[in-house]
């Protein structure tokens, strides 16, 4: 959460710096914008290091998902062909749930399931306009998550990172608002200690997303 709370102060401090009039090559790119995407998301459960028996060990989980997630974000112009933005966003539904096998002495001994819900992000973009019409951006972020697993839940959190890239399209009553975009990011979780029981593990949760969607400026 520190990290979170810092990405906002960072970018509140550019805003202040930065002034409104913005600059002419990215001034449809400026300001708040809202949107919504979708396409296929993976992620990676990954338990390990059961404290009760070194012989227990477990199959990665691997649930999957296609994504409807909601965001919103706000744009500030650096200079002719800069930006830096921040952005806010959910998922609003769960995974697949996945099964996997836990193995005592190398012999199946049970199964297992998870699922990932929950799922929340907030992110700096620095963005670089490649046409009159077009920026590319990279993403930088914190993220968390909820990883349920056979009747437990734990709060993953980690960082995200990834590239896209959005195009403005022409409306006859909204002009340049809206836009549509398409950006390739992935997780990587921090190791979380849990309890279960009598005993305890390590666990992290991390993936990727092939995400496509539309968004309008205001």
């Amino acid at each position: 959460m520190k990290s979170a709370k810092f990405l906002v102060m960072a970018c509140a401090a550019i805003a202040v710096v930065t002034t409104t009039n913005g600059f002419a090559q990215v001034k449809n790119f400026q300001g708040p914008s809202v949107y919504a995407s979708t396409g296929y998301e993976s992620w990676s459960v990954e338990p390990s290091n059961l404290s009760a028996s070194s012989l227990v060990t477990w199959d990665t989980l691997k649930p999957s998902a296609v994504p409807l997630n909601i965001g919103v974000d706000y744009t500030w112009a650096l200079g002719e062909k800069n930006t830096l933005g921040i952005g806010v966003e959910t998922n609003l539904l769960k995974s697949s749930t996945t099964t996997g096998n836990q193995y005592l002495n190398g012999a199946y001994s049970d199964s297992i399931s998870a699922h990932m819900d929950g799922y929340y992000d907030i992110s700096v973009a620095p963005g670089f306009l490649i046409s009159k019409d077009t920026l590319l951006y990279g993403k930088l972020g914190y993220y968390s998550a909820n990883v349920s697993d056979d009747g437990e839940s734990y709060t993953q959190t980690g960082y995200s990172y990834g590239i896209g890239a959005k195009t403005l399209f022409h409306t006859p009553y909204a002009g340049n608002n809206f836009y549509v975009f398409g950006e390739l990011k992935s997780r990587a979780g921090n190791t979380i200690k849990q309890t279960t029981g009598s005993y305890t593990f390590d666990m992290k949760a991390g993936g990727t997303s092939f995400l496509v969607g539309v968004g309008m400026n205001f």
